[in-house]
């Protein structure tokens, strides 16, 4: 190619505008515009409306701002602009183009009689950067001037009512290109308006002017299908596509991406995997990145993760966006082990995580409680500047809550930029969940004090942190507050309510919400059928348990649990073991070991132990609470033996014994006064295993002591008891020595009690009846 220094000093324009616009055709966009030579150097060369086009042109491309300042300073010099207006035309496009739409207007002022398409290029400048209320104004001032509006100019306006959901104006204009006819003629204008009326969500008025398009392209049915797809319409979504190959027109990467997201959104298996086909078929698959995208996420949201794995293997290369589908589905799926490995594997690759990617790696090692991942994560968050997304940090937040690691979670919600009901609620629920209620309600109040409106889950959250607390005061107050927002109905709400006030022992209101509740499911019943049991209310929590069966619902294993103990409570074996029979048809016993210890402690406490033993037997895995259903069983029977053979056995299968445990043993050594035994385990549990006697075990002790009459060791017990034992307790402990009808050790309880100025007047009735019972037996 010719050189500039090639050029004599004095050109033959039509040579020299040649030059150019070969360099321009041949792609050569910088030499194109290094041709362009100063006037004062290249005074005999007179450029003309056609060169100046190619210099624009090639400026744009080259995306060389000061060369098309240069140009324009000599059409300016040159006045150019009133003598060939089809230059101002190119040079306000070029401003447009570039993002300096001051200039473009500038340039469009300095024109006489600009005409339509100088218009149009400055209002197509305000499109393609998204400043669609500009575009708008734009258009109202070339109406003011009197310039025609032509099919290019619509296009322009209908997508900046698009964009500034200006749904009035939009269907103005709809109206005039109506009445001048242009949407049968203009397939383009037909396509804006359908994809105006997607972006206002009215599909119904897309899909009239759709159907007013005389000649239908891809792009029309592209348009109808996102819009489908987008405001959750799939299945409609699927019927354009179906009807877009009809018509004989071929699908294109769009319509393949639009379709499958709706085959995904409505579990379409089939139609999802015809489409595959049909893709592999055309070998797209090698060649389009967005469709194979689109095949994983599918075959994601449908759980068949095999196959989406088996897609992204077959694609030739894999972008971030492919990497980040795949990991997202595992993690929805909650296999978090499988969405790390993949991490690892896309790190491998020298793809770079974003902002999406941590999201999905912080919630799996949620799933999988490795708060090492979120350390690590955490840390790359700060390296790569991405502490400020307020997403991510909500995520970290919620993941470092749900792992237990409330401090850190604390610190990551102090720094965040802006604390939204999100990040508060994930705070709330972290504090909850790990036992911490009383943290979980001054949370509460301090959002409220900040001005969030709690959402559904933060009243849930802070309802169970009431109800583990007993704070009926604060539950009232949230009460009030779901009132007055109306979310009793809630499902998630109302269940949490009525858990909580039967929780607090107001079973009558727990009723009530539950009769309120617009939208009962299995939880719901399970709440109430719970609060009847916990009250020993055991007929009316049977009697609620064949309602919500007669209703269609079907138990969980905690209705049956508490459904076992109502059973318990009131000694109806019969419906025990009706519910037996409703565990193993669901195959509940096999599964669930909570279940199968209540079947446990059910048979003992019915008087059926034999029965209890056949279920303890078939458990495939036993705990300590098994092992206690079975001890405390056979004690309350006064079975030493079968107690002994149990806690030799727990031993034998390595379960350590706990507070319960050691209860029954020493329940049944004073019932049968051995003493020696009862002392054994008493020590062993300190000694051996480490448990800390309460008053139950002290109790059981003095008991076996005063049985035996071994006055002496039952006041060391007493001198034994923890120095700081509370009030509660001694009370408690004294009422308990009622049964004993001994003074010497009610009198040390009671002098103790006296001592610490606590007698209350059950103090003065316990032993005023213990010194009447000692009468009655000739104890002087």
């Amino acid at each position: 190619m010719a050189d500039r220094r090639g050029v004599d000093q004095v050109l033959d324009s039509t040579l020299f505008n040649r030059l150019i616009i070969s360099a321009d055709r041949c792609e050569h966009s910088e030499k194109a515009s290094d041709l362009q030579t100063p006037v004062e150097e290249k005074k005999k060369t007179h450029f003309n409306g056609r060169t100046f086009r190619t210099l624009f042109r090639a400026c744009v491309k080259s995306r060389d701002v000061n060369r098309c300042s240069i140009l324009h300073a000599e059409i300016a010099r040159f006045r150019l602009l009133h003598t060939n207006p089809s230059i101002g035309t190119f040079l306000v496009d070029m401003y447009a183009k570039f993002g300096l739409p001051t200039k473009a207007e500038a340039v469009l002022e300095e024109i006489p009689n600009a005409d339509t398409a100088t218009w149009n290029a400055l209002i197509s400048g305000y499109i393609k950067h998204d400043q669609g209320h500009e575009a708008l104004k734009c258009f109202i001032r070339m109406q003011i001037k009197g310039v025609p509006a032509d099919a290019i100019t619509y296009i322009c306006v209908v997508k900046a009512c698009g964009i500034t959901c200006s749904v009035e104006k939009g269907k103005s204009i709809h109206d005039e290109v109506k009445n001048k006819g242009l949407i049968k003629s203009h397939v383009k204008l037909g396509n804006a308006l359908v994809d105006m009326y997607v972006k206002f969500g009215m599909l119904e008025e897309a899909q009239e002017v759709f159907n007013q398009i005389s000649i239908r392209d891809v792009v029309s049915w592209n348009t109808l299908i996102a819009g489908y797809t987008k405001q959750g319409e799939s299945e409609k979504a699927i019927e354009c596509f179906e009807q877009l190959q009809l018509e004989d027109l071929h699908p294109d990467s769009i319509s393949f991406v639009c379709t499958l997201k709706a085959c995904g959104s409505i579990g379409a298996i089939q139609k999802g995997i015809e489409i595959h086909n049909f893709i592999l078929k055309r070998g797209l698959l090698q060649t389009d990145l967005a469709i194979g995208n689109a095949l994983i996420d599918m075959y994601s949201k449908l759980g068949m993760l095999d196959n989406a794995q088996e897609v992204f293997e077959k694609m030739p290369s894999r972008d971030l966006i492919s990497w980040n589908t795949m990991i997202s589905g595992y993690v929805k799926h909650n296999y978090g082990q499988r969405a790390l490995e993949s991490y690892e594997s896309m790190l491998h690759e020298g793809i770079f995580p974003d902002a999406i990617t941590f999201v999905s790696i912080l919630k799996a090692s949620q799933n999988l409680r490795s708060i090492d991942n979120a350390f690590q994560v955490h840390r790359e968050i700060l390296q790569k500047g991405l502490e400020l997304d307020i997403l991510l940090s909500s995520t970290l937040l919620d993941t470092y809550a749900k792992c237990g690691w409330l401090a850190d979670a604390k610190a990551v919600f102090l720094r965040l930029p802006f604390r939204d009901v999100v990040a508060w609620t994930s705070l709330i629920a972290g504090y909850a969940e790990h036992g911490y209620f009383i943290d979980a309600l001054e949370c509460f109040r301090q959002m409220l004090i900040e001005g969030i409106t709690p959402d559904v889950v933060t009243f849930v959250c802070s309802l169970k942190a009431c109800a583990s607390l007993k704070a009926l005061d604060q539950a009232k107050e949230i009460h009030s507050m779901i009132k007055a927002r109306r979310l009793v109905t809630n499902p998630e709400v109302g269940n949490a309510l009525v858990d909580m006030l039967a929780k607090c022992g107001l079973i009558v209101e727990a009723q009530k919400v539950f009769n309120q509740l617009t939208y009962l499911d299995s939880i719901s019943w399970t709440s109430l059928i719970g609060a009847y049991a916990e009250a020993g209310q055991g007929e009316e929590a049977l009697s609620c348990l064949d309602r919500m069966k007669a209703a269609g619902f079907t138990p969980n294993a905690v209705t049956y649990v508490f459904g076992l103990k109502a059973c318990s409570t009131i000694g109806a074996v019969g419906k025990g073991q009706e519910l037996h029979g409703d565990i193993c048809g669901n195959k509940l016993l096999k599964t669930d070991l909570v279940v199968g210890n209540a079947l446990v402690d059910m048979y003992f406490k019915c008087g059926l132990p034999g029965k209890g033993q056949d279920v303890f037997e078939k458990l495939v895995n036993r705990d300590v609470v098994s092992y206690n259903a079975l001890i405390t069983g056979y004690a309350q029977q006064g079975d030493v033996d079968n107690v002994e053979i149990c806690f030799e056995r727990m031993m034998e299968e390595g379960i350590s014994p706990g507070l319960v445990t050691f209860v029954g043993i020493l329940n049944v050594c004073s019932h049968v006064g051995l003493i020696y035994k009862g002392q054994k385990h008493f020590e062993a549990m300190i000694e051996n295993f480490q448990v800390t006697p309460t008053l139950e075990h002290y109790t059981c002790m003095i008991d076996l002591f005063c049985h035996a009459g071994q006055l002496s060791k039952a006041i060391g017990m007493l001198l034994r008891m923890p120095i700081d034992t509370d009030v509660i307790t001694m009370r408690s402990l004294l009422v308990a020595c009622q049964n004993w009808a001994n003074k010497e050790v009610n009198t040390h309880i009671f002098c103790q009690l006296l001592q610490l100025k606590e007698l209350d007047s059950s103090s003065y009735i316990s032993m005023l009846n213990t010194l009447a019972q000692s009468n009655r037996f000739g104890d002087n």
